[in-house]
């Protein structure tokens, strides 16, 4: 099995739906070419939930922080195929920027 999922790794197609996880703000999916950057799917989604970018971490589902200067085809995302829509599916998760401590 995991042979499989390393030969996925090696073939990311062209199109990937990303689910964006948040508390609060509940789950957004989003269909997206992989080589686009990050930074364009985390503005619409800050867009969608009215919210400013800078004020926003995106976070893998193992807790890596995700450079929006990436390109979505060089995340190291879990991705699974969706049977709905043929697409592979990946998910990362969105917080909110918190400053401070005690």
């Amino acid at each position: 099995m995991e042979d499989n999922k390393a030969g996925i790794k090696d073939e990311i197609p062209d199109k990937v739906s990303i689910v964006v996880r948040s508390q609060g703000y509940g789950e957004l999916a989003f269909n997206v070419k992989t080589s686009h950057k990050l930074s364009k799917l985390t503005s619409r989604w800050c867009q969608h939930n009215g919210l400013d970018p800078k004020t926003v971490r995106f976070l893998t589902e193992e807790g890596q922080r995700l450079n929006p200067e990436d390109f979505i085809k060089d995340l190291d995302l879990d991705l699974e195929m969706d049977e709905e829509d043929g697409l592979m599916k990946g998910y990362i998760n969105a917080h909110m920027e918190q400053i401070g401590g005690c």
